[in-house]
């Protein structure tokens, strides 16, 4: 939020200060996972393409899928529940993808907790 405010104070209209504060926490939330969470010191540029790659494109799926199962869900459920489940699902699917695929080395990398 503070990103959004700061880029609107700064001249940007209200989309400019989403997308621009979307960008900012993707960029953290990306270091974060692979620095503390998997702890991967790897910094190769084909390691880094690779793996901002596959962590944008999970996106653009996680979004999909969250699409997908609303309206295969909702009605009966409410839209918010069906996407409290297409959020759980693609928790644990980032977490094993990240850990195996993403930033790990192929073997089974071990998280931070």
């Amino acid at each position: 939020m503070g990103v959004i405010v700061a880029a609107g104070r700064l001249g940007a209209g209200a989309v400019e200060a989403v997308a621009i504060g979307f960008g900012v926490g993707w960029a953290i939330s990306f270091v974060l996972q692979k620095l503390v969470t998997f702890r991967d010191r790897r910094f190769e540029r084909r390691v880094l393409t690779f793996q901002t790659l596959v962590y944008a494109g999970l996106i653009g799926v996680n979004f999909g899928f969250t699409l997908l199962v609303t309206a295969l869900l909702s009605p009966p459920l409410p839209a918010p529940v069906a996407r409290t489940v297409a959020l759980a699902v693609t928790t644990i699917w980032n977490f094993l993808v990240y850990r195996r695929h993403v930033f790990g080395d192929g073997r089974r990398s071990q998280p931070a907790f």
